[in-house]
């Protein structure tokens, strides 16, 4: 898979993943950059608007590990 194809894909699954949540599942999501960072601290599945913003406004890829996310659901 060409690299720059990577991130859209991996942006459209996890829109499809936020259409699944309930207020019952918490979701953060940290990246790893050239410097880790949170990109969205521990938010209800019921707060859809504000986790698809997230991901499709502070996601990009970058850095030594290619913008690698680990996305965390409990």
């Amino acid at each position: 898979m060409n690299t720059a194809n990577k991130l859209p894909l991996i942006k459209s699954y996890f829109q499809l993943l936020v259409g699944e949540l309930t207020e019952k599942d918490t979701v953060s999501i940290v990246v790893y950059a050239g410097a880790a960072g949170v990109v969205l601290p521990p938010t209800k599945g019921n707060e859809k608007e504000k986790i698809i913003t997230a991901i499709n406004n502070n996601l990009e890829a970058g850095g030594s590990t290619a913008g690698f996310v680990n996305e965390y659901l409990t």
